[in-house]
């Protein structure tokens, strides 16, 4: 079956060192209904929550996949079972889903005592009916030492297949661009008020996320941002350049 590609941006932030690659999700292919569990807020309980589908796989080793059922058109959702350790840093989440066009998936991690973390990119809007599509998700954990967290995805009105989790610690080399010939730098950085942006592509527009994920400022068209409402933290940056490409980067608030 036809698989359809969705680049998404994946932000690497918050740390250095060397791409760790470990799924941290049990029983990642759906090879049966281990370690996992449907869960909702509403009136739906047991199997009317969702349940393992060994007729539907995204992949050819014969496991099935996870079906979310919609029963009341409430938060049905998928959950691991077993929590896991998360420090703060950033975590990428990949699935594939199989719905209906247009239908709203949302991932999200639920993170002890900071509740639930959204990813940077949003929810996710299946695009063709009937085929396997894949999601690229990014976390950015603000959690301290000793805590864990479940990843979880929800979604509302129809019912969706979900197949091949991963969840991995994405580390990055720092916090430059993936493109040495686009070098992007901020100053100052701890900023106070201005923060400018010396990019050698023209910039289209640039997004500021906190590390819950959501979509505090944005701006078009230029090099400069006033950032003196923000809160203090830490901050992602995302760069458009006026060739469409995308580059992150971390910025501190300071007051």
């Amino acid at each position: 079956m036809k698989k359809i590609y969705t680049l998404l941006v994946c932000t690497l932030l918050f740390s250095t060192g060397l791409f760790a690659q470990t799924n941290l999700l049990l029983n990642s292919t759906f090879t049966s209904e281990d370690d996992w569990r449907g869960d909702a807020v509403g009136g739906c309980t047991g199997a009317e929550l969702g349940t393992y589908d060994s007729s539907e796989t995204n992949t050819a080793d014969g496991s099935g996949s996870w079906k979310i059922n919609a029963c009341d058109n409430n938060n049905n959702r998928l959950q691991s079972a077993a929590a896991f350790a998360v420090d703060i840093d950033n975590y990428t989440f990949t699935f594939y889903v199989k719905g209906t066009a247009g239908q709203v998936i949302t991932p999200w991690f639920f993170v002890t005592g900071s509740g639930n973390i959204l990813p940077i990119e949003g929810d996710y809007t299946i695009v063709n009916t009937g085929e396997w599509e894949q999601v690229v998700r990014t976390h950015s954990i603000p959690a301290a030492v000793n805590v864990t967290a479940r990843i979880r995805l929800k979604t509302v009105d129809s019912s969706v297949n979900i197949d091949d989790v991963s969840l991995v610690l994405t580390s990055s080399l720092g916090v430059d661009d993936f493109s040495d010939t686009n070098k992007i730098e901020l100053f100052p950085n701890p900023v106070k008020d201005i923060l400018s942006i010396k990019s050698l592509s023209i910039i289209k527009k640039v997004e500021v996320f906190n590390v819950l994920g959501q979509k505090v400022m944005g701006r078009e068209n230029t090099n400069d941002l006033n950032v003196t409402k923000l809160k203090s933290g830490a901050y992602i940056l995302k760069i458009v350049d006026e060739n469409n490409g995308v580059s992150t980067k971390k910025f501190i608030k300071t007051n």
